[in-house]
């Protein structure tokens, strides 16, 4: 089971021991999913989602979002991610195929207390749900950071990070578009211009798993840089809920 405290390279290693039998999970749910879709259709205003949860032998709990842009098979995105428990609230692992190839984006606790302050959502919404209703709705996003930053724009604002590894996201807050300052306005909206013009950033979980080989040749390189910036993060993260029991 994936816990906050094992090494990234384990937590990669099982992820991809997971998303392989996930993908013929993914397969058996398809006919059924697509039956729903298209009775859904009958009675509900397209696009519309689909949502399973699937508990891997690991123990770990894996929830897929489908979007139903049409009824027509592997259509719309695909979103696959799971939740680890910490001390500071709740991680979101989400993995992710892009043009570039594969990337792990990693979510802190922080980033959906930002999302959740600076979309004015209150306290309607418990943190799995508004962790859904963030990907649901920013499921399109184009980097405008550079070297490692991470300025990742989409539909309701900005997520920002940095790259811990090439193929590493550590996202770690969200601000609106109306929060950015001087030359990040033409830049952000440049980026939301093409975030627009993109399909979906999620692609389907067949392209996530011809991914899954290059990955496990990818965990060496970035095994101790991860390490030492998760265990950075982590001490913050604990520093700053010391700081907010005081």
């Amino acid at each position: 089971m994936i816990i906050l405290g094992m090494k990234p390279s384990e937590m990669a290693k099982e992820a991809v021991s997971d998303l392989k039998r996930l993908q013929t999970w993914f397969n058996e749910q398809s006919t059924g999913a697509y039956r729903w879709a298209k009775q859904q259709a009958k009675k509900t205003p397209l696009p519309f989602w689909w949502s399973k949860e699937w508990k891997s032998p690991n123990g770990n709990l894996w929830r897929v979002i489908w979007g139903f842009e049409n009824t027509k098979p592997l259509n719309g995105p695909i979103i696959q991610y799971t939740i680890i428990e910490g001390m500071c609230g709740k991680y979101l692992l989400r993995p992710q195929v892009t043009d570039g190839g594969f990337i792990l984006m990693i979510y802190l606790p922080h980033f959906f207390k930002r999302y959740r302050q600076r979309m004015s959502l209150g306290d309607k919404l418990r943190t799995e749900q508004l962790m859904r209703r963030y990907l649901r709705n920013n499921t399109s996003a184009t980097n405008t950071g550079e070297e490692t930053n991470i300025e990742l724009t989409s539909k309701e604002g900005i997520g920002l990070g940095t790259f811990v590894f090439a193929n590493i996201m550590l996202m770690k807050t969200f601000i609106t578009y109306d929060m950015s300052k001087g030359n990040q306005v033409e830049r952000f909206n440049e980026g939301l211009d093409e975030t627009k013009n993109l399909g979906a950033i999620s692609k389907s979980m067949q392209d996530v798993m011809s991914e899954m080989t290059a990955l496990g040749v990818e965990i060496k390189d970035f095994k101790a840089k991860m390490e030492a910036k998760m265990e950075e993060v982590i001490k913050e993260q604990e520093k700053e809920l010391n700081n907010n029991k005081e």
